[in-house]
């Protein structure tokens, strides 16, 4: 606080005066504390001088680090949900090992066998269904025939 108002030099040269002003220590003890006060008087000096100052202007073109925070962690919520409603947990998006790739082959694999085994239980099915309509279609033409015959003799008689 005395550092930024600057008057941590004054208080060093107020102490100063004082030690100048005192005779009652010795006159080694006095060099001592005076030159002590002088370093420490100069150092604060040297901090003050030397201090930068860095002055940020925001432009509003510029986007903060802070507006990409909330978005960010909205975004995360909201992927979390989702993978707990599935029931996935991180560790099943992260890694994929030989067990578990080959666990998910043989789950291909049989849920392919069973779409084939029933196209073609849909097919042979299908099939007979239109035998059956065929021989149909081939009974209904005999049917057809044999009226057509049995009227033309009765139109002949």
């Amino acid at each position: 606080m005395l550092l930024k108002n600057g008057k941590l030099s004054d208080l060093i040269g107020e102490l100063q005066s004082l030690l100048n002003g005192t005779g009652e220590q010795s006159e080694d003890d006095f060099d001592a504390i005076a030159s002590q006060v002088s370093q420490l008087a100069a150092e604060v000096r040297q901090l003050g001088w030397s201090r930068q100052i860095t002055v940020l202007k925001g432009n509003d073109s510029q986007i903060g680090l802070t507006s990409l925070i909330m978005p960010a962690a909205t975004l995360g919520a909201l992927g979390y949900g989702y993978m707990w409603w599935k029931g996935l947990k991180f560790s099943d998006l992260m890694y994929v090992t030989k067990r578990s790739m080959t666990a998910a082959i043989l789950n291909l694999h049989k849920h392919l066998e069973s779409v084939t085994e029933a196209i073609a239980n849909t097919k042979k099915h299908l099939t007979k269904r239109v035998q059956n309509l065929d021989d149909k279609l081939l009974e209904q033409k005999e049917i057809s025939k044999s009226i057509l015959e049995s009227s033309s003799f009765i139109n002949s008689n």
